[in-house]
């Protein structure tokens, strides 16, 4: 069993409902990061996410840029994977297959030209 750990400054949360596996979520500070899951027993794996829509992202790669570096280095240090979920249009679920939106090509391009190591990129779309 496991509980999703959502930061406290995270606007606009996602809410998590208790599903096999997960007993709900809890608010609290995280070093870096929006999301991430805590087990029964208190251990934490090594994965945080990251979430962003398009518009923040591209704030993020451009002049927003020097305090995501310091967020990735703080993660570097807490051996810590931050994963980057990018929300698109408004809607959250995972793209498994098919071709990515130009945004989206755009934004995971971006991500790679600043050659973020260490930050792994799940596309989302919408609904």
């Amino acid at each position: 069993m496991a509980v999703m750990l959502i930061d406290s400054r995270e606007q606009d949360a996602l809410t998590f409902p208790s599903v096999r596996g997960f007993t709900g979520s809890r608010v609290e500070t995280l070093p870096v990061g929006d999301y991430a899951c805590e087990f029964v027993d208190g251990t934490r794996p090594p994965l945080i996410f990251e979430r962003k829509s398009l518009g923040d992202l591209f704030g993020t790669m451009t002049s927003g840029y020097p305090r995501f570096k310091r967020e990735l280095l703080k993660a570097k240090e807490l051996k810590v994977q931050l994963i980057l979920a990018i929300q698109h249009n408004a809607g959250w679920g995972l793209r498994v297959v098919g071709i990515l939106d130009d945004d989206l090509q755009r934004a995971i391009r971006l991500v790679t030209q600043h050659q973020v190591a260490g930050v792994s990129v799940l596309g989302t779309l919408a609904q």
